[in-house]
């Protein structure tokens, strides 16, 4: 079992409240009886009092999952839930998703069923898009030892899902494969495909959109992690409503002593034009973007419970839309270090500080502090 509470205070600017004072509230109780057959309740609470201009409001969601093994290799797993909202309708404030699978060695088999309400809105403790919706989808995947002088492992998949709005409107019917295959010096290849039909976005728009069917794919490889000299690529090509957007990733990890490791991962990511609602404009345009980044970091072991980390990422994101005065370049820099030290057999002390820096305005500071024990 657990529970954790956290009031946040009030936030201001310039005479204008930018956030009530508001607490929060999540617990959970867990019953194991072994790692196949459990059940879980859960429960969350938001609440912001009357304050200034604004009324009381609040927000609170329950759950109850549980999985059971009733035969060798045979699983089933349930969830249910259920939100109340101050504001907003709950006559159809409920989710379900029911899970029933085969899962001998070396294959999986799984079916599912999805229904989130239309009036299911937890969105006060995160975000969440897709209520409304009705999936059911199959999931099955083999892999083989193959133990051969080329081929040491390989696998396979297949995914396929029926999704609709509740208005019968398809909203996202695809299927997904992929298959891969590891070497005995541990080289890795790994290549997918997917077909997503015509389906209805109902968040696009006043109105909401249809877009058509699209194929995506990519593929990654990497060498073997346990060399002094490791690398890994990717590259993707995928639908993007009536576009495509394309991605390029490479890494290179350096291990110069068995206690450091040096991490650096440059990426690219260009959208061609699609066409979306520009909610600024309020009409339909055409619009492409343009993200680039590097990421750098490192990880010195001091022993065997104390580590430092050192993290770091340039990144230049670029917005073009067919009204100029909607478009948009934003620069970011971050960088941080953390230090971690388990002084305890599962109990950690976490310190970390870091600055952000976006585009032009000043660089912001922060410092955290964590303390884990467990008991």
């Amino acid at each position: 079992y657990g529970a954790l509470g956290v009031a946040t205070e009030r936030i201001m600017d310039e005479g204008d409240m930018i956030e009530p004072a508001t607490s929060w509230f999540i617990g959970s109780v867990l019953q194991e009886f072994n790692s196949t057959n459990w059940f879980k309740l859960s429960a969350t609470s938001v609440d912001a009092p009357s304050q200034m201009d604004q009324e009381y409001d609040y927000s609170r969601s329950s759950s109850l999952s549980g999985m059971s093994e009733p035969w060798e290799d045979i699983q089933v797993q349930g969830k249910l839930g259920l939100t109340w909202n101050r504001s907003g309708e709950d006559s159809d404030n409920s989710a379900v998703q029911l899970d029933a699978g085969y899962f001998p060695e070396m294959f999986e088999l799984n079916f599912r069923y999805q229904r989130l309400g239309e009036d299911f809105l937890p969105e006060k403790l995160g975000y969440f898009q897709g209520n409304g919706e009705e999936v059911w989808s199959v999931y099955s995947s083999l892999s083989h030892e193959v133990d051969g002088s080329l081929v040491d492992d390989c696998w396979m998949g297949v995914n396929a899902w029926y999704s609709t709005d509740m208005e019968n409107r398809n909203a996202g019917s695809g299927v997904h494969t992929w298959a891969g295959a590891v070497s005995p010096d541990r080289y890795d290849l790994n290549v997918w495909g997917d077909y997503k039909d015509r389906w209805f976005d109902r968040y696009e728009g006043p109105e909401g959109r249809w877009y058509p069917a699209g194929f995506s794919g990519g593929l990654s490889a990497s060498t073997d992690y346990r060399k002094p000299l490791a690398g890994w690529v990717s590259l993707n090509r995928s639908a993007y409503l009536d576009a495509q957007t394309r991605r390029f990733s490479l890494g290179l990890r350096i291990k110069p002593v068995p206690e450091l490791f040096i991490n650096a991962e440059p990426a690219i990511r260009i959208q061609d034009p699609a066409t979306r609602y520009n909610w600024d404009t309020e009409q339909w345009e055409l619009t492409d973007s343009d993200w680039r980044s590097l990421t750098l970091s490192a990880t010195w072991f001091l022993n065997s419970r104390m580590r430092i980390r050192l993290n770091g990422q340039a990144s230049r994101f670029e917005r073009n839309w067919s009204t100029d005065e909607s478009s948009y370049i934003s620069d970011n820099l971050w960088a941080n270090v953390l230090y971690s030290w388990e002084y305890a057999q599962g109990s950690w002390f976490h310190f970390l500080a870091g600055e952000v820096q976006d585009e032009e305005e000043a660089p912001v500071f922060t410092v955290y502090a964590k303390l884990m024990r467990f008991f």
